[in-house]
């Protein structure tokens, strides 16, 4: 596990300030109940992901400024995808 720490800080619908995430690797089981849409892009499919391994709901990870957006998902990515570090083409 690792964190991350947001340089931009966003707020859960109840109120709370956000200031670091927690990455982690999935289970295939937590993998199988995100609803990853062909509209979410690459991206927004390794926010949904994010958003499970911190127990929020996606649209909270929707307010994340952009360079934290990118640093994360760079983060995030060997969490997701093996050996390569980096979200694979389809």
């Amino acid at each position: 596990m690792t964190t991350f720490k947001l340089e931009y800080p966003i707020t859960a619908p109840d109120g709370t300030v956000i200031t670091e995430l927690q990455l982690r690797r999935l289970k295939g089981k937590e993998m199988k109940t995100v609803d990853v849409q062909p509209s979410d892009g690459k991206m927004g499919a390794a926010l949904k992901y994010v958003a499970l391994m911190n127990n929020l709901p996606p649209s909270v990870l929707d307010e994340i400024d952009g360079a934290d957006m990118l640093d994360l998902i760079g983060e995030a990515a060997p969490f997701l995808v093996r050996g390569i570090g980096a979200m694979q083409s389809s």
